[in-house]
């Protein structure tokens, strides 16, 4: 029932505007932002610095990858654009 209602007040409402920030650059910086947090805590409050490898080893390449697709998406744009 609940979900019925749900559809019925999404359909009716207006689509917002799909921007690059809010669909790409949105999840990419909660995900550093969650990188960021996990590393700190486990290396300051909980002292396991193996544990903040792991999560460096395991997080770190998707960030490295996204960071430089950004950059070069980036370059793409300026040359193409006169």
């Amino acid at each position: 029932m609940i979900n019925l209602i749900y559809l019925f007040l999404v359909d009716r409402s207006p689509l917002p505007p799909q921007t690059a920030s809010l669909t790409f650059y949105g999840p990419v910086m909660l995900y550093a932002s969650l990188f960021l947090t996990s590393g700190g805590v486990t290396l300051t409050i909980l002292e396991r610095p193996e544990v903040a490898l792991i999560g460096l080893l395991a997080m770190g390449p998707f960030i490295a990858i996204t960071l430089s697709n950004i950059g070069w998406l980036h370059r793409i744009n300026d040359v193409a654009v006169p």
